[in-house]
Order: C-alpha cells, then sequence, then structure tokens
C-alpha cells in the first residue's frame, strides 16, 4: 500500500478526521483526497513529467507534493534557501518543464525571463498558487522516481538524489513503528518542506498514520529567512498547535533549551521530537535531559531517504544516534566508515549508479557497540591530521564551542599545523576580548592538539544563501575557508614568525 492508498483508506475510516491544518484553512482527510485528485486531474492533463515546488510550508505544498505522485510525475522540491544558480542548476539538470508556487516574484528573479513560457494560476485548499511553464528541455528519468531531492553539496553544484517510492515507504513504515505514529498524533512542521528530513519523516509519516500534520507557514512558527530563528514565535507555535511530534535541528533545539531554562515547560502532548539533520554535543542533550524534553537523536542520509537510525523511549543509549530502522542493516569499515546496506539508493540524476552489493559508504565516522547502536565522530572527509600526527574531527570541537551562549557557529581548521584556528560567529555585541575567555574555558576540556590558539571573527553568518551553511545546518567547511583564507593563513605565518 502506497500513501496514497493509505490516505484513501484513512478517508474512508475517517473521513472527518483532521489531516492538514494551515494558517487559514483545516482539511479533513475525505477533503485532502479530493483536493490530491484535483490537482492530479490537472497535471495529467497538462501532461508535465517533472514538476518543481518553490513554496512555504502550507496545506498546499502537501497537496501539490501528493498530486504530482498521484499524476505519475516527478517532483523536484526547490529549498527556498537556494541560491538562484542552484536553482537553475536543478531546473536544467531535472527537466522541470513547470514549477508550482507560492512566490512567484522571488522564483522570477532567480531564473532567466527568457526561460519562462507561460504563467497560469491555480486555486488549492484556498491558495491561490502560480504554475511557471518553462523552456528547461525535459528529461527522460527512470520510471520508478517518484522524487529527486537535491542536496545542498559541500562544493559546487548540488546533486540531484533520486528516490523511488519504494525505497520511500520502507522508510515510512520503519519510522511509524518505531516513533509509535498514530492518528491520535499532532505533528507541527518546524522545518522548511523543501527539505527531505521534514518532508517524508514529518509529513509522510504523520499521515501514514492518520494523523494532524501543522502547516502553519515558516514565519509562524519562527524561521526568519535562511537560517534566522525568532525563538519567541517557535515556542508561541508550539503552545498554540499543542503538537505531540516535532523535528528540531540543533540549532532550534539549543534555542529551545535557553528559552525554556527561562521559561515555562513544554505542552503536557508533547511526546517525541526528534532530532537530526547535524551533530549536536551530548551537553545540549543532557540539559535538554534535565528539562525533561522527550529528544530522540537520529541520523540519516538523502540518499538513503532520511532516517537510518533514530534513538526511541524503548531503545535509547545517551551518546547515541540509535539503532537501523528495521529495513537496513548497518557496518563499519576497517577506517571507520559507517556502511549502510539495503538502503535502496537509486543513484544520483546525471551520475552512474555507484553503489556496489547494495552498500552506501556514508562518508561518516563512527562505531557500533555490541548491542547495535551507532555512535558518530565525525566526517570521513572533514577529519584533519595536524602537524604532530594527530586525527582530529573538527565537528567534535565545535559542537563543545557552540554551547557557548556567545557562540553562534564555528568551524575549526588546522590540517597540517601545529595548532587550531576557529572562526566563530558571535552573538550580536560580544567583542573578542570575551570570546577567548569563552574559548580559554571550552580549551580546559580538550587535549592540547584540540585547542582552539586562534581566533577569526566571522563578518557574517554561516547561511545556506551564502553557500557557508548546508540547508540542514552542516558547515560547508571549504567555502568557509575559502572566504576566510588570507585570515587563516595569515595567523598561521605570524606564528611562524613569532
Amino acid at each position: 500500500m502506497n500513501l496514497l492508498e493509505k490516505i484513501h483508506h484513512h478517508a474512508q475510516l475517517q473521513p472527518a478526521k483532521t489531516a492538514l491544518t494551515g494558517k487559514n484553512v483545516t482539511l479533513d482527510y475525505s477533503a485532502l483526497l479530493d483536493e490530491i485528485n484535483a490537482l492530479s486531474r490537472w497535471l495529467c492533463k497538462s501532461q508535465v513529467e517533472v514538476i518543481g515546488l518553490f513554496a512555504d510550508n502550507t496545506p498546499a505544498w502537501v497537496i501539490a507534493d501528493l498530486a504530482s505522485i498521484k499524476s505519475g510525475a516527478c517532483l523536484v522540491p526547490l529549498p527556498q534557501f537556494f541560491s538562484p544558480g542552484q536553482i537553475i542548476h536543478a531546473m536544467q539538470q531535472a527537466g522541470i518543464s513547470a514549477v508550482i508556487t507560492d512566490n512567484p516574484g522571488l522564483l522570477k528573479s532567480c531564473i532567466p525571463a527568457d526561460s519562462i513560457l507561460e504563467v497560469e494560476t491555480l486555486e488549492v485548499a484556498g491558495q491561490l498558487l502560480s504554475i511557471l511553464h518553462t523552456s528547461f528541455k525535459p528529461r527522460q528519468l527512470p520510471g520508478d522516481i517518484v522524487k529527486i531531492t537535491y542536496t545542498s553539496g559541500t562544493t559546487g553544484e548540488p546533486k540531484g538524489v533520486m528516490l523511488g517510492w519504494k525505497q520511500i515507504q520502507a522508510v515510512i513504515a520503519s519510522l511509524e513503528e518505531a516513533v509509535s505514529a498514530d492518528s491520535n498524533d499532532t505533528h507541527l512542521a518546524l522545518m522548511p518542506l523543501g527539505v527531505l528530513l521534514e518532508n517524508l519523516a514529518g509529513v509522510y509519516v504523520s499521515l501514514w498514520a492518520g494523523a494532524n500534520v501543522v502547516l502553519p507557514g515558516l514565519a509562524a512558527v519562527g524561521l526568519v529567512g535562511a537560517t534566522g530563528l525568532d525563538i519567541e514565535k517557535t515556542m508561541s507555535a508550539i503552545h498554540a498547535f499543542s503538537p505531540s511530534t516535532l523535528i528540531m535541528t540543533p540549532q532550534v533545539l539549543q534555542a529551545s533549551v535557553e528559552y525554556l531554562e527561562q521559561a515555562p515547560k513544554m505542552p503536557e502532548s508533547l511526546r517525541f521530537i526528534a532530532l537530526g539533520g547535524a551533530p549536536v554535543s551530548q551537553s545540549l542533550l543532557d540539559r535538554a535531559q534535565q528539562l525533561q524534553l522527550p529528544v530522540y537523536e537520529g541520523y540519516g542520509l538523502s540518499e538513503c531517504a532520511s532516517v537510518t537510525t533514530l534513538n526511541t523511549p524503548f531503545a535509547h543509549k545517551k551518546g547515541s544516534v540509535g539503532r537501523a530502522l528495521p529495513h537496513i542493516d548497518l557496518a563499519v569499515s576497517e577506517s571507520g566508515e559507517v556502511l549502510i546496506k539495503n538502503c535502496g539508493f537509486s543513484g544520483y540524476l546525471g551520475q552512474p549508479h555507484d553503489v556496489t552489493d547494495n552498500t552506501w559508504h556514508s562518508g561518516d565516522l563512527g562505531y557500533l557497540d555490541d548491542d547495535g547502536y551507532l555512535y558518530l565522530t565525525g566526517r570521513k572527509r572533514n577529519v584533519f591530521i595536524t602537524a604532530m600526527g594527530r586525527n582530529v574531527s573538527p565537528e567534535w570541537i565545535e559542537r563543545e564551542l557552540v554551547l557557548a551562549p556567545e557562540i553562534m557557529q564555528a568551524a575549526v581548521f588546522g590540517e597540517a599545523r601545529d595548532t587550531n584556528t576557529a572562526v566563530v560567529v558571535a552573538v550580536p555585541g560580544c567583542d573578542e576580548a570575551t570570546l577567548w575567555q569563552v574559548i580559554e574555558t571550552v580549551n580546559t576540556s580538550l587535549p592540547d592538539y584540540a585547542r582552539i590558539s586562534h581566533l577569526i571573527l566571522a563578518s557574517e553568518a554561516f547561511t545556506p544563501l551564502n553557500r557557508q551553511l548546508s540547508g540542514t545546518g552542516r558547515n560547508r567547511r571549504q567555502v568557509i575557508y575559502q572566504v576566510y583564507e588570507n585570515q587563516i593563513e595569515l595567523h598561521y605565518q605570524q606564528e611562524q614568525l613569532s
């Protein structure tokens, strides 16, 4: 049974049960099915094979997503934090001949005017959407591919990860079991739906279980611009909608913990907060536990259709990212790389399919304990070797730095050097002298080879828009290094002269 069949099943058994809640609209499962069918008929009539979706978190986004699957088309979410170059690349490579959007002005500013052939309007769930037909050449895709999700990547152009329904369904079924999702749940979306984690683990799993998905829009839940966060709005939304499940990035969790340490508790309805997207410090998880927040860390990759491991209330180990979901197997290579078997990866768009023995080499470093819990230690490509031959995972040091309230973001460098340098994004008003006091405190908890000796104040935050941050919150190190290369190298030159 696929997701559309599940929704049809829910519409028969519980037609009046709320499925989607938006800012100004509420749809039960019967109305949701009608909306999906209506838009699907329009898409079939238009004969669009690859559809782009560039919009805010609303019920209309979900309907457009599901209608594209029903119509037999392939959907390509276009995150609004992508740069114009990344959007054009995705549209050209995937052969997107039409884009559904609630912000045609912004989309038009990202793509050449002569690539737009026609603009139509269509009402979906009470919201007026625009459909921009383009001149991009259609691309022939494998018949089983229903979605292409673009990773923001670490260098160059983003990669299009091709996803088939069989792969997606395996993850949905595993997650439903792992988090005990049912029709009594209410899920509030805090991440952009253009990010696969929220799209699949948030929306798909909830609808599979017959639950309610709340989509008031990103601004309403405190997401400002690419990475800005208004935690007051986030907390207001959580209290207003009383969700039972949430997905948070480490950035949102840290802001939530700091807020809740000074303010009232979360609603009693909240039973499961899934944490993912980027590494998180154990100290932050300890603070969340002290606040009795039901936080469960997981781990996943777009190539594996998002989540692969997850801690749960019934299977949880401190410091781990949980055990493998039932549909996959995990192993760790002799070099310490996490290997994911049976993930069903279909390949990158436009590239040879290079998965052998159905095993995906994740690029992440870690280890498995005797009970099958996975512990991550860093990214294989990020590990640097100091001049004294010590292997250092920069994520480890960065996790400790950003625990300090004065430090919002940090990127650490030290390849082939005697000492390490940190590029730091400080909170507004924090001066360099204060930051040095913070760093000296952090250094006391680190071995000598991991300590920070040089500090560079970042000129702006790391964001997806300036390409210094991925959409899920990971530092794009090569880009950050290129921006601050002169300052980093000057530090080391001065060190050699002293």
